[in-house]
């Protein structure tokens, strides 16, 4: 597979999806230091011919002086292991073997190694003995054996919707709708207009079905074009066996090779700089297409949990975390001076701003209503949010289809078969945060006038980041050298803070700071019997309960906390 004076020897396992990099070595004990160099431009051409696979070295490098379970102590030195230790380090290689594999009467050292890029992967490692005196090393290798199909996906194009013919519609619907409005409950209210709403969606925006399947970024339409004349051309000149049909499909093939390579040029040229400053996430998806690897986990005794029983495992895992506790005391709060909230009036302008400000790539929550389709008809929208926001706020209620979250899990770092190594990331109404935008805004605008906020509290507040706060402790800093003085600084990182919060204790604040009493009764609402599932792997979970965790990822969580 490669070019190497090395003992060396690699294998590419594609039996399996995805593909694994199999491979051992063996560095002599008289090795000089042209070993290292070699090493590193192995691993180089390795992982340049085959950029994200799994890798799995087992190898013999004769390093006795390396303590892997303190490579701090190692890599303090400047000699051979510790190059090869930063070496391993740089091509994200982990050492996973613990115990010695060279046992004699006077030393027991770590002598046989296996690197991996996938450390999570590998388990129950057994050290057996061996013919000579190394042991014999074995271990279990566990990856996804699925593999890729091609998915039918149906894409709405909310490019090419007909929305004046929609807003139309939306403004006849709105006379009857408005009309026996007070009539009618929240719920009722909302369901007509959400069911009306996605009515008309299915009329004026038109879909399509596709086949998903991987490609490179630069293939476009035109590529796409000369690939299907190419294979056209290669299917008259078989079944004809006509030189004529040959030379074109010749001509064909070499169009088709220089338009490839034309964009390929222009993608890493122009496009994929350009994207880093236009579309981040698309930028570092070009640059690492690792892609939507299926969920796979462990349960606790180390057994592989079955694919669709995955979305309840995590939905357990983040529902443990919620905070359950139910003071039977609550704390004495000083004395509040602070005047009263004046009320909350919903205008069809302000909302209309609020829809403007909405981003066209926010995901919508269970009701399927999408920020795209709001933005092309807010005018109309604007009127029948309005009257649900006030009648929700002034009844103190709120629609069952806000109180549901989506959660999509996010891996963050660690054992990727470990529930808890994974983020929760919620997806609910995008009308809900309208509404949550509109009083958190109303209630950050009071605390701040009642100068509630501690004037270091840098963080989600208006005029206040994390710049303004780094500027006045470098200023601190500074001051602190002028004058001779030490400085301390402690930096704390609350775990899941958010989701420990008691729904009673902050009730308990928030009533004690003279809100009005249908703002404290909406945000109580809100906060009780809220629902979630998880979506993983094309499962979903059932839906779970809490009541006391609190609201994750809403649009205040950040003012709730800052008065918690």
């Amino acid at each position: 597979m490669i070019q190497s004076p090395l003992e060396m020897l690699w294998l590419c396992c594609t039996a399996s999806f995805p593909r694994i990099l199999l491979g051992i070595c063996y560095r002599p004990p008289t090795a000089d230091a042209a070993f290292l160099p070699a090493f590193h431009d192995a691993l180089c051409e390795i992982t340049k011919s085959y950029p994200n696979t799994p890798v799995l070295l087992f190898a013999d490098f004769n390093f006795p002086s390396i303590a892997w379970s303190n490579l701090a102590s190692t890599l303090t030195k400047s000699n051979m292991a510790s190059e090869f230790v930063n070496t391993c380090l740089t091509f994200g290689l982990s050492q996973v073997v613990n115990n010695p594999t060279r046992t004699t009467d006077h030393s027991a050292n770590i002598l046989d190694l296996i690197l991996t890029s996938h450390p999570e992967n590998l388990s129950n490692i057994t050290y057996l003995n061996g013919l000579s005196d190394h042991m014999v090393l074995y271990a279990t290798f566990s990856c996804h054996m699925s593999s890729p199909t091609r998915i039918k996906k149906t894409l709405t194009l909310y490019d090419r919707g007909d929305y004046n013919s929609m807003a139309q519609d939306l403004t006849t619907f709105y006379e009857n709708f408005e009309a026996d409005f007070h009539l009618r409950s929240l719920e009722t209210n909302w369901l007509l207009f959400k069911s009306e709403f996605l009515r008309l969606v299915k009329i004026y925006v038109p879909t399509i079905t596709i086949s998903e399947r991987k490609q490179s970024p630069w293939f476009n339409t035109t590529l796409k074009r000369l690939n299907n004349k190419k294979k056209r051309l290669f299917r008259s000149a078989k079944s004809s066996q006509s030189d004529f049909q040959w030379e074109k499909y010749h001509v064909a093939v070499r169009q088709y090779e220089r338009h490839v390579a034309e964009a390929k040029r222009g993608f890493f040229s122009n496009t994929l700089p350009s994207m880093l400053h236009t579309n981040p996430k698309r930028f570092w998806q070009c640059i690492n297409p690792q892609g939507s690897s299926p969920v796979f986990l462990r349960d606790s005794s180390g057994s592989p949990v079955p694919e669709s029983e995955t979305a309840d495992a995590l939905n357990t895992a983040f529902c443990s975390v919620f905070t359950n506790e139910c003071p039977e005391i609550l704390p004495q709060l000083p004395p509040s001076n602070y005047p009263p909230m004046a009320n909350i009036t919903f205008d069809a302008n302000g909302i209309v701003k609020i829809i403007e400000s909405l981003k066209n790539s926010s995901s919508c929550g269970i009701d399927g209503i999408n920020a795209k389709v709001l933005k092309s008809t807010k005018h109309i929208t604007s009127l029948f949010l309005t009257l649900i926001f006030q009648q929700s706020l002034s009844t103190g209620l709120i629609p069952c289809d806000w109180k549901v979250g989506k959660i999509i899990p996010i891996f963050k770092k660690g054992d990727r078969t470990n529930p808890s190594n994974y983020r929760p990331i919620s997806l609910t109404s995008v009308c809900s945060k309208l509404m949550e935008h509109v009083l958190h805004s109303h209630i950050a605008n009071f605390l701040a006038s009642v100068n509630f906020f501690h004037p270091n509290q840098h963080g989600f507040r208006k005029a206040h980041s994390c710049n303004t706060q780094l500027a006045l402790f470098l200023h601190d800093l500074h001051s602190n050298l002028d004058l001779n003085i030490a400085t301390d600084a402690l930096f704390l990182d609350f775990e899941k803070a958010f989701d420990k919060v008691s729904h009673i204790l902050l009730m308990h604040k928030v009533s004690h700071l003279n809100i009005h009493p249908d703002t404290v009764n909406w945000i109580r609402e809100f906060l009780t019997d809220r629902l979630q599932f998880v979506s993983t792997n094309s499962f979903s979970s059932s839906l779970s309960r809490f009541i006391w965790c609190a609201a994750r990822l809403c649009t205040w969580t950040s003012t709730l906390s800052h008065i918690y």
